[in-house]
């Protein structure tokens, strides 16, 4: 959940309030001993496990001075699961009126289940040209955050017009910002960055390194591993977000075969200094606010969805990040609606 948010110059970086950001949680696990760290954005489904895991490993041999604590982790929108965040992707695409019938047809039948993509890394012979058609489809469209404007670039004076009409002031031209202040010369000197002088420049999406060789398929096999521990897990969706929707998160899940719980009775809406939202099906706050809907399951894994939120979520609903955060690190459940059955 970083707080720093590039000008739309360029020129500078700004802090916003922000109870962690995702940088300084990992050092602070590894040094300070955090009991818990928080991680949004899909990459972080993979090394925010996987870090765990070698914290957990390595807590084995460790006397007690030299452990780190850790009580569990939070992964938002994250890639858990190659073959069912892919079928969810579709699904999400298809069900939200992105895509025809004729082209979701097609791609479930070409990728099948997407089993065989997961398998060996690549899609299959009939399945690329079904996947380009589909990926073709978010052309004009932010896959991050469906119903958001994309970026134009157009002059300042006509976009910050068209930016007044959008709610929360979502910026969809953030990452071109963000291009902009990273390869500043001063920055990159400033971070020790391209000291050979790359031919070149930064992107936020590397198109020259195009393969993570080593990426696993699934991590569901160490979020159970850490759940057996007694790690808390808990999976966040902004139900907004076509690249890793809640679909695929739901449907990754599914795959674990874990027994939900029942859904709790009201819980306060008051979370000591912080606002909390309430989490349901139906009820609302007094201020007619739904947060979104969220499950426990006994194993030790919450899946939380948060209304209205893109990819991702602090950027999209940072007082009901900050809720779900005050909630998670104090070992709370998330204030339930009052109807919610």
């Amino acid at each position: 959940m970083a707080p720093c948010l590039p000008t739309t110059d360029g020129l500078k970086i700004l802090m916003e309030p922000c109870p962690c950001a995702t940088c300084h949680c990992r050092t602070w696990v590894l040094v300070c001993g955090l009991r818990s760290c928080p991680g949004a954005g899909p990459v972080p489904g993979h090394y925010v496990p996987q870090l765990a895991e070698l914290i957990y490993e390595g807590n084995k041999g460790a006397s007690r001075d030299r452990a780190i604590s850790i009580k569990g982790f939070m992964i938002g929108n994250a890639v858990l699961n190659d073959a069912t965040d892919q079928l969810g992707m579709v699904e999400y695409a298809w069900s939200h009126a992105i895509i025809s019938d004729e082209l979701y047809s097609a791609v479930r039948r070409e990728c099948d289940s997407f089993k065989e993509e997961a398998d060996s890394g690549r899609p299959g012979k009939g399945c690329s040209p079904a996947l380009r058609a589909f990926l073709g489809a978010y052309d004009d469209i932010d896959i991050y955050s469906i119903y958001t404007p994309t970026c134009l670039l157009l002059n300042n004076e006509e976009w910050h017009r068209l930016m007044k009409r959008v709610p929360a002031g979502y910026d969809p031209c953030t990452e071109a910002y963000v291009t902009k202040y990273f390869n500043r010369g001063d920055v990159q000197r400033a971070l020790h960055a391209n000291r050979t002088r790359l031919p070149y420049p930064y992107s936020p999406c590397s198109e020259v390194i195009r393969k993570w060789n080593d990426s696993p398929a699934t991590v569901l096999p160490i979020l159970k591993k850490l759940m057996a521990a007694g790690l808390r897990v808990w999976v966040y969706s902004g139900d907004t977000d076509g690249r890793v929707p809640v679909t695929s998160t739901r449907y990754s899940i599914n795959t674990m075969g874990l027994r939900p719980r029942r859904q709790r009775a009201a819980a306060s809406a008051s979370a000591g200094s912080v606002a909390a939202p309430e989490w349901g099906r139906r009820g609302t706050t007094a201020g007619g606010r739904v947060a979104g809907w969220a499950v426990e399951y006994e194993e030790g894994l919450t899946l939380v969805t948060v209304r209205g939120a893109g990819h991702q979520v602090p950027l999209f609903a940072p007082d009901r990040s900050l809720a779900m955060l005050y909630h998670f690190l104090r070992g709370q459940a998330l204030p339930a609606a009052r109807s919610s059955g």
